[in-house]
């Protein structure tokens, strides 16, 4: 795990660590001044790990120091941390005993060859002091200067510029040979420190002056805050050791988790997940709540937004369809009444065919005349009312009188074709109506009318004025093949023509534009059942008051 090899990495920086740095002053034999120097420990403001609380020395006399506290020379000590630092320093010397007895250590890391991985023994404290990790030699100088730090700097403030001899502060005789300082490795063991289970990493130093024991805590304060930054679970956690120390409640409660830490023998890392569940489950549904508010938006938005796009789409390629169908409906209807134009004018002109036929043949080019006024008329009107509508005069007039007016118009080009044409208008039925609009209706109704009843044995159509509630009505019923209730929901939209290719000529724009002119006069053009057995059109107006 994680804290396992942070762990194992923190012992091997320290074991590098110098003897001299667990002091508050030290000298640096490897600095450039040969003379006297002493500087403050780096060890007296910051341990340099979170994990570490402290780092602490116990002399050849057994006083125990700490380096961010100077007794005797109150100016270099850590004067932000020092209430802290001194309930550390009691408590640290109120366990010294713990501290530097046998006790029963946590492990050890046998030395590493070949790069081969450390591995771990538990065994007593006296048989892992044995092998030295470091073997380092000094001057005599530099030797002195560590032994008496505080004596060399109070030396060089009095400006005596006279040293302390070792014998008297370093118990050393003057020499000129080499002084040896020998270093251990660090071992892991168990100490209580007020009334809690630390873990502790201790060395021993060899001196010519005495042996020095040091060693660093692993704070369960810095523990806990350190695991809370790598872990979801930041309540209650802790590094205990297997033990009758540890409570029962810790042991038997369900929401606590033991999870042995490889590196540390009898070692635990003790989590109380029961807390940290809830606020974890809490926080789950606060994100799964936040998620779904923001997503559900979202997906709404983005689907409405794909439908619209797909219905963007599937009406361009309609409007692409009934534009082609439309050029094509176009040219044809416009290129037969053209043709017959052309064709009995030209038989005029020549004096071809019939000499006593020219009023027929006159005949001819006024209907096929009118038909193509018709489908100009019904390009021109769709057009117009798309763009800004139609402006009509409706005015107080007498639908039958202006019914029977049209119809008669109409009437002539209708039994030519072979059509029979039926009035049933009632007298005196007044509405509100545009003349121009009401002939566009009826001409285009009656212009259906023959167009779809060319295949039946009995041509009929009748047209019929009445009154209604509060409505004038008039009905154009037909005797042709009629249409089925789909098709019926689909005759008033343009371009919706309802016949096969052989299938009489047209647009598909008549009857869009009859009903659009009826319902600009606040009326309305609909559809229903024929007694002629086609189908029957029916006009309503507003009645006159």
């Amino acid at each position: 795990m994680d804290l396992t090899s942070t762990l194992d990495r923190l012992r091997s920086k320290e074991d590098s660590r110098p003897y001299y740095h667990y002091q508050n002053l030290f000298h640096d034999p490897r600095g450039l001044s040969a003379g006297e120097s002493i500087n403050p420990s780096p060890l007296a403001r910051e341990t340099g790990d979170p994990l570490i609380a402290v780092h602490f020395q116990v002399d050849g006399a057994g006083r125990l120091s700490i380096p961010p506290i100077n007794e005797e020379l109150q100016q270099f000590s850590d004067a932000s941390k020092l209430v802290e630092n001194t309930k550390l320093l009691r408590q640290l010397r109120s366990a010294k005993g713990e501290l530097l007895g046998p006790g029963k250590l946590v492990a050890v890391a046998e030395p590493r060859q070949n790069n081969e991985p450390q591995v771990q023994q538990a065994v007593p404290m006296q048989s892992q002091m044995q092998a030295p990790t470091q073997q380092a030699q000094f001057s005599n100088q530099a030797f002195a200067q560590n032994a008496a730090p505080n004596a060399v700097f109070m030396e060089l403030e009095s400006k005596s510029g006279k040293r302390p001899k070792p014998t008297k502060k370093g118990g050393l005789q003057a020499a000129e040979q080499p002084i040896e300082v020998l270093t251990h490795g660090f071992i892991w063991k168990a100490a209580t420190i007020d009334e809690e289970t630390e873990l502790v990493a201790i060395r021993r130093v060899e001196t010519p002056v005495g042996n020095l024991r040091q060693g660093f805590l692993i704070g369960a304060k810095e523990v806990r805050a350190w695991l809370a930054q790598r872990s979801a679970v930041s309540s209650n956690l802790s590094l205990l050791q297997d033990s009758s120390r540890s409570q029962p409640s810790e042991v038997s409660n369900e929401s606590v988790q033991r999870v042995p830490v490889p590196a540390l023998d009898s070692w635990f890392l003790v989590m109380d997940i029961g807390t940290a569940q809830a606020a974890a489950d809490a926080k789950a549904a606060s994100l799964q709540a936040a998620f779904l508010w923001r997503f559900g938006p979202t997906t709404a938005i983005s689907a409405l937004l794909l439908g619209m796009l797909i219905m963007t789409v599937a009406r361009a390629e309609r409007l692409a369809r009934e534009r082609s169908q439309f050029a094509a409906a176009a040219a044809h209807e416009l290129r037969t009444p053209l043709a017959g134009l052309q064709l009995y004018g030209d038989m005029l002109a020549d004096g071809l065919g019939d000499q006593s036929a020219k009023e027929k043949y006159a005949r001819h080019i006024s209907d096929e005349a009118q038909r193509l006024g018709r489908v100009v008329s019904n390009v021109l009107g769709l057009s117009q009312m798309e763009r800004s509508g139609i402006s009509l005069h409706c005015k107080e007039a007498s639908l039958s009188d202006a019914t029977r007016q049209i119809v008669e118009r109409i009437r002539p080009p209708l039994e030519t074709a072979g059509m029979t044409l039926e009035l049933a208008i009632e007298r005196d039925v007044d509405a509100v109506f545009d003349e121009d609009a009401l002939s566009r209706i009826l001409q285009n109704l009656l212009d259906n009318a023959e167009k779809y009843s060319r295949e039946q044995d009995e041509r009929q159509v009748r047209v019929a004025v009445e009154k209604g509630s509060g409505l004038a009505l008039v009905r154009v019923a037909d005797s042709g093949p009629g249409l089925s209730r789909p098709m019926r929901q689909q005759v008033f939209k343009p371009f919706r023509r309802h016949v096969d290719e052989d299938g009489p000529a047209g647009l598909g724009l008549g009857l869009a534009l009859a009903r659009a002119l009826a319902r600009q006069q606040d009326g309305d053009l609909r559809l229903e059942d024929s007694l002629l057995g086609g189908i029957c059109f029916v006009l309503e107006l507003p009645a006159a008051t």
